[in-house]
């Protein structure tokens, strides 16, 4: 499973991450599979709501990269759970 983050929603890669196969488990030993990694961390910044008092929004395309069909839930829908924390910034001290 790769997931590939976009600085806004007419482009601008950013970043990509690449779960291994390891990271992934099928429920119940079939159907759908589950992927977790805890302390995983993208800098990300959505530019198309930087500038305004819209809340962002991660841009993010999927795919399956792995060699083996993965099956999605009910109408072909994929469920994606992120957590994020918001980015500090720096107050020029040392």
């Amino acid at each position: 499973m790769e997931f590939d983050c976009f600085s806004g929603a007419a482009g601008g890669f950013v970043s990509r991450y690449q779960f291994s196969k390891a990271d992934g488990v099928q429920l119940a030993g079939a159907g759908l599979y589950n992927y977790y990694v805890d302390g995983l961390a993208i800098p990300y910044q959505d530019l198309d709501t930087s500038s305004s008092p819209t809340p962002p929004s991660l841009h993010v395309a999927i795919q399956n990269v792995d060699t083996v069909a993965k099956s999605a839930g009910a109408g072909g829908a994929v469920s994606v759970t992120i957590w994020v924390e918001p980015m500090g910034e720096g107050t020029g001290r040392s």
